[in-house]
């Protein structure tokens, strides 16, 4: 089912929640209008409207070379906390009526307050691809409850990299090398160490020794990736490219027995149905790691990276 598509309003209001939680502090950009519109499912012409709604609402100020700024003096919401108790006031009559105790009212409501007005940073997440983005993304926060996570594309932050200030950064190992030479070189980066699907390993595993494996991949670190997870879980024969090289991805969608690739590599679904059979690897956060919180928190078996490539002290 197609979700619908958010309004300007819609927008205005996730910013605004985001701005009053400090995700998005006072005097700092916002991000770049692509970023947001990404961030969101929103097109950037829908967030460019919430923004100017928040300019004349006195939310930011919007600088021709900054961008969007979170003003220092927020607005006073005119009316907000009687439209809050309006709606609290409605919500706890159906409460009752429904025949529930007061304490069950009294939990939501503070369950709710707790999980928003929490004072933790925010960390980002990193990836490479929207797909994949979304999907490690979910298991990242199923381990980081105390955290306020941030998704956003590994482009997107190599073309800005001040969208990411004031937070940790999470990054699967795998591309930990790429994003450390954009990086400001203060931040705090926690790797985490994302594993092919069991799915995917088992299937390997099962390719029989004359299978021709054709392996195809975004770029060339990929390639290594991808072909490396090939040979370390199956005994298949394997041949790679990368996306550049038409001539060779046409080959191997032709005659390879299976085509391995990843979400990354931006094979379309009419190249895919070309291949005699397809696998493409997804990764899921491995088991021992589930438990991001304690990674962030600096617990004795958490993991860090300095600028250097050294081992970084955790401040807690």
């Amino acid at each position: 089912m197609t979700r619908p598509a958010l309004s300007a309003r819609d927008i205005k209001e996730a910013i605004e929640e985001r701005i009053l939680r400090g995700v998005y502090r006072r005097g700092t950009s916002l991000p770049s209008v692509r970023v947001l519109g990404a961030e969101l499912g929103a097109s950037p012409s829908t967030v460019s409207r919430a923004l100017q709604e928040l300019e004349r609402e006195g939310w930011v100020q919007v600088a021709s070379r900054r961008g969007a700024v979170v003003a220092r003096k927020l607005p006073r919401a005119q009316g907000q906390e009687a439209g809050i108790e309006s709606t609290l006031r409605g919500l706890a009559i159906r409460w009752r009526l429904s025949g529930r105790e007061r304490s069950g009212f009294e939990a939501i409501v503070g369950r709710v307050a707790d999980e928003v007005f929490r004072s933790e940073s925010t960390a980002y997440f990193l990836e490479c691809n929207r797909v994949d983005l979304a999907r490690m993304v979910e298991e990242v926060r199923r381990g980081a409850a105390d955290r306020h996570i941030v998704p956003l594309l590994i482009d997107d932050v190599r073309a800005d990299p001040a969208v990411v200030r004031d937070g940790v950064v999470l990054v699967p190992f795998f591309h930990l090398a790429d994003v450390r030479t954009f990086l400001p070189q203060d931040l705090q980066i926690v790797p985490l160490n994302f594993v092919p699907s069991q799915d995917v390993m088992r299937t390997l595993a099962l390719l029989d020794a004359r299978t021709h494996v054709g392996v195809i991949a975004q770029n060339e670190r990929s390639r290594r990736r991808i072909e490396g997870i090939v040979h370390q879980f199956s005994v298949a024969r394997a041949e790679s490219t990368t996306i550049d090289d038409a001539d060779a991805v046409d080959r191997l969608l032709r005659t390879a027995d299976v085509v391995v690739t990843a979400n990354s590599a931006g094979l379309s679904d009419e190249q895919l149905k070309r291949a005699a059979r397809a696998l493409i690897v997804n990764f899921e956060l491995e088991r021992g790691e589930l438990d991001v919180s304690s990674l962030l928190a600096g617990g004795p078996d958490a993991k860090r990276t300095a600028p250097d490539g050294g081992a970084a002290t955790s401040s807690g």
